[in-house]
């Protein structure tokens, strides 16, 4: 193999005539070579120059071939290390691999094994470098894109008459969880929730172009059964070979009235909080969830309500449904339901900070699923 990249090798070794045999060779083979007589001079060098690889002895005096992998890795040194040992000490290989080594040859060296040695572990290293920088490409795309994601959010409102507050957690940094905020009036408002199936980036693209067609069905003052209806007939068009559907509920909030009307497609139940009775009226699902049936079952499929002064609307994702205890059993709706009824005496912020505490209270380990809750108070 010869190198015309000039990659950069460290060789490692007490015993000089090793050290500048196999820095010959390897400069023949097209190799840039420092060299270094221990761990400790190994160290000097790696301060001033970073190689492609490291070819190490095991015994060396001052610091020796473990002690310098281990060194090498609490200065986060992030470089291969290829370990020499005499024949029969098989052990001390053994131990090298566990403490980070890349690969081990024997003494005496078989150079055009060496080569063949290094060659496979530069490219090991070239492949996981490959990797760890596509990797950091994907982080900072998803941080962008989380930025952007949560621009279309809508902000917060509080009036006279009602305010509106959420909290969006997703999974990873971008989720299928979103939230849309359609303002007519200072009294009239369409709010929806839904939830894309999956994860991701696909689920948050999925979202971001419900979104769109949403706020311009909103906007044209349809039903929200309607809505439901033309979103459905969208989504069948367009996204019918990805196999995306959506749950989601839409309310529109008629405050001159005192009325509101839901219409819920797959979406967990929606709660309203009676303050006068402080019971919890649910509103169940209406109809599938959007994209799974060419046909959406009609535009009547909706529920009306009364809206009284100190009054709550609940809406939430299914992640809070299906949080998992300790003995593996979802929270459920009688489990959320309780969830709310006990913290529903709180203003809004309070509650949403408490069901969200008692959520990962109740879950054992990290969440598996975006959490989205949306609380409305009536004034």
């Amino acid at each position: 193999m010869v190198m015309e990249d000039n990659t950069v090798l460290l060789i490692v070794d007490d015993e000089d005539e090793i050290r500048e045999n196999l820095s010959d060779f390897a400069e023949f083979k097209g190799f840039e070579v420092y060299q270094a007589n221990n761990g400790l001079k190994a160290l000097e060098v790696l301060e001033a120059h970073k190689p492609d690889l490291i070819i190490s002895d095991l015994m060396m005096p001052e610091m020796g071939g473990i002690q310098f992998l281990q060194e090498k890795i609490v200065r986060g040194i992030d470089i291969p290390v290829v370990i020499m040992t005499a024949f029969g000490t098989m052990e001390y290989a053994i131990d090298a691999m566990k403490n980070g080594a890349a690969d081990f040859i024997t003494k005496p060296i078989d150079l055009p094994y060496m080569m063949q040695v290094v060659e496979k572990v530069l490219e090991r290293s070239a492949i996981k470098k490959k990797v760890a920088e596509q990797q950091e490409q994907l982080e900072e795309d998803l941080s962008h894109a989380a930025a952007i994601q949560r621009c279309l959010l809508p902000d917060p409102v509080d009036n006279q008459y009602l305010s509106i507050n959420y909290r969006y957690e997703p999974l990873i940094a971008i989720g299928g969880d979103y939230l849309t905020v359609h303002q007519y009036s200072p009294q009239e408002y369409a709010i929806a929730l839904y939830d894309v199936s999956g994860h991701g980036v696909s689920a948050a693209l999925t979202a971001n172009l419900i979104h769109n067609q949403l706020q311009q069905r909103l906007a044209e003052r349809r039903p929200p059964s309607n809505v439901l209806n033309l979103l459905n007939r969208f989504l069948i068009r367009n996204l019918d070979k990805t196999s995306m559907f959506v749950t989601m509920a839409i309310i529109i909030i008629d405050l001159e009235e005192d009325t509101m009307t839901i219409a819920n497609a797959g979406h967990p139940e929606v709660y309203v909080w009676r303050s006068e009775s402080e019971d919890l009226d649910a509103i169940t699902s209406h109809t599938p969830p959007v994209g799974v049936t060419p046909k959406i079952l009609g535009d009547n499929n909706e529920t009306s309500l009364d809206v009284n002064s100190g009054d709550r609307l609940i809406l939430y994702t299914d992640g809070f449904l299906e949080a998992r205890g300790d003995d593996d059993k979802m929270l459920g709706k009688i489990g959320l339901k309780e969830m709310i009824s006990s913290n529903c005496r709180s203003n809004s912020a309070d509650f949403m900070h408490n069901m969200y505490n008692d959520l990962a209270s109740f879950q054992a380990g990290e969440p598996d699923d975006d959490l989205t809750l949306m609380v409305i108070d009536f004034k």
